[in-house]
């Protein structure tokens, strides 16, 4: 079994590259890449021929990892496969291969009967897609064409003598629940995170259904979003970066991401030069009798027409080009900002248990606001034995509530399910509620410390002292912070850090960017003003400041007598 991170992988000079080579011990890669490559094409100038004539060499690779890897004990090492490429680099057909294939594989081997390949992505429509290829190349194959029967407003293929069945569905929950899934297949995540605001819980779902099916396997395949990544897709990249980059280890998952290489560990790299579309565009074409998809004269005519469209109607043609051609995210592009480190580790510190031991030291740090514009975060964080133990309580108003942009009050939404955040209907009955929590900890807990932001809230620093009758200790909101987020991220890197997975405290993390010494939202601007809410995360950081300083932060309105 080998490695699934490639660190240098930015420093390759071939498609294939951006994956490590494969082992394949026991031959089974080999073997699965024959049926794979037995698969005929239907469209375009490949119509007619097996996929072993036109294959290129990341999807052999591809192939070879995701199958060919075992584990000490032989069995697959490889459960999840995450694949990012520009559009046009043949990977609908690609997958579509791979279910056929899978199928046959079953069957022949006699496992996961009466199992089912489902492709989901942004609607049923989008599905489809990979579902045609599927059903044209078994309808093409005289040998195959006998042996599966189509339902097609069931919009399903049946292998007749096993009963395994390729189905395409829509991303709702009614559509999972029940299916006993052998291979899930996630189309366009980068979309149907977008469509489907259940399409996080779809997913869970339909690898819950694969828990009792053998070799179950997971493949999620897009292109790069043309805005900033939102929902599961933003957290599935995180996740597949942070493995292929080796600061996230997961041998069971094999990253497979096909995107320009940002300025930061790349500055040589320019766009406009062909010499390195390959790592945005796996299938293209720079040298005569090369395989592939797409021509980089073509590609160079599509970028000239686009910074023509640029000139005239403003930049959304050329975003959309790199995007979905170069696999460059928005936050990649001139200007832009990527997540933290804390961000990549977050999802892994998901504890469900959540035990915190006794006597636990304990640290409460708030990001007071009035509610009128963000919420007024308060974050408890408790430590043992260099242990992190997190959770949120945010407050808001409720008519800010009722005016929040749609995607923002989804995640809210989420957050008042989960008991995490709590409306009122006025400021002040907002911060009793805070005062009266705080007094609740101060008698319950001994030795709680508090404090945080000392000018987030006019006054709020003195009305808790009075009121609660503890010090609450004013975290500068300086350059002191980045390192309080470098140590967070650090315990969290070491899964030492334990949250139970709140969703606006989970959305604040992701919302996070350090950008030249600074914490900001990710969609600020110079002035720091922005709609995405990362109060729950800089409360976190301040307590994370508050545990590690070993003594309180001295109160500027004691230096004032």
């Amino acid at each position: 079994m080998g490695p699934t991170a490639n660190p240098q992988w930015y420093r390759v000079e071939r498609a294939e590259d951006v994956l490590l080579p494969p082992t394949d011990p026991t031959g089974r890669g080999r073997e699965f890449l024959d049926l794979t490559g037995n698969v005929i094409g239907t469209q375009g100038p490949v119509a007619g021929l097996r996929f072993e004539e036109f294959i290129l060499p990341w999807q052999e690779r591809t192939i070879l990892r995701g199958w060919g890897d075992t584990n000490p004990s032989g069995n697959p090492a490889i459960t999840e496969i995450g694949i990012k490429c520009g559009k046009g680099s043949g990977k609908s057909f690609f997958v579509a291969s791979i279910s056929i294939a899978q199928v046959i594989d079953w069957a022949l081997r006699g496992i996961n009967t009466r199992c089912h390949v489902i492709i989901v992505a942004a609607g049923v429509e989008s599905a489809l897609l990979v579902f045609n290829h599927a059903r044209e190349a078994i309808a093409a194959d005289p040998y195959l064409a006998n042996k599966f029967r189509s339902n097609i407003s069931r919009k399903e293929i049946t292998h007749i003598a096993s009963g395994i069945a390729i189905r395409a569905i829509s991303p709702y929950m009614e559509n999972a629940i029940g299916v006993r899934t052998g291979l899930l297949i996630a189309d366009e995540l980068h979309a149907a995170s977008i469509e489907s605001k259940e399409f996080a819980a779809v997913i869970d779902q339909l690898k819950r259904g694969g828990q009792n099916s053998e070799e179950f396997r997971q493949i999620g395949i897009t292109t790069a979003a043309v805005a900033r990544p939102e929902g599961y897709y933003k957290s599935w990249l995180q996740r597949m970066r942070a493995i292929r980059d080796g600061t996230l280890i997961d041998p069971s998952v094999l990253p497979v991401l096909f995107e320009l290489p940002n300025a930061k560990v790349r500055p040589d790299i320019d766009a406009a030069d062909s010499r390195f579309w390959f790592f945005g565009m796996p299938s293209m074409i720079t040298q005569p009798g090369e395989r592939g998809t797409m021509n980089a004269e073509a590609m160079e005519r599509e970028l000239i027409e686009a910074a023509q469209a640029a000139d005239a109607e403003g930049p959304a043609t050329m975003e959309l080009l790199l995007s979905q051609r170069l696999g460059i995210e928005a936050t990649d592009r001139a200007g832009g900002s990527g997540t933290t480190r804390l961000a990549d580790y977050w999802a892994q510190c998901h504890d469900p248990a959540m035990i915190v031991p006794e006597h636990s030291p304990t640290f409460v740090a708030m990001d007071p606001s009035s509610g009128l514009d963000d919420p007024f975060a308060l974050v408890v964080l408790m430590t043992s034995g260099g242990h992190y133990y997190v959770w949120s309580r945010q407050h808001l108003l409720r008519a800010t509530y009722e005016q929040a942009p749609k995607r923002l009050k989804e995640v809210y939404d989420a957050a008042i399910k989960a008991e995490e955040l709590f409306l009122f209907d006025s400021t002040s009955e907002l911060e009793q509620a805070v005062l009266s929590y705080c007094r609740g900890l101060l008698r319950t807990l001994a030795g709680v410390r508090f404090g945080g932001d000392g000018w987030g809230l006019a006054g709020f620093a003195a009305k808790f002292a009075n009121e609660v009758g503890a010090q609450f200790e004013i975290i500068p909101q300086n350059w002191q912070l980045p390192a309080a987020l470098d140590r967070v991220s650090a315990v969290a890197h070491d899964r030492m850090l334990h949250h139970g997975n709140q969703p606006l405290l989970g959305a604040n993390v992701a919302n996070l960017i350090l950008e030249n010494g600074r914490l900001r939202k990710y969609d600020a601007s110079s002035s720091g003003v922005g709609s995405a809410k990362i109060d729950g995360a800089m409360a976190l950081i301040s307590a994370t400041q508050m545990a590690e300083s070993g003594v309180p932060v001295m109160s500027t309105g004691g230096m004032i007598g």
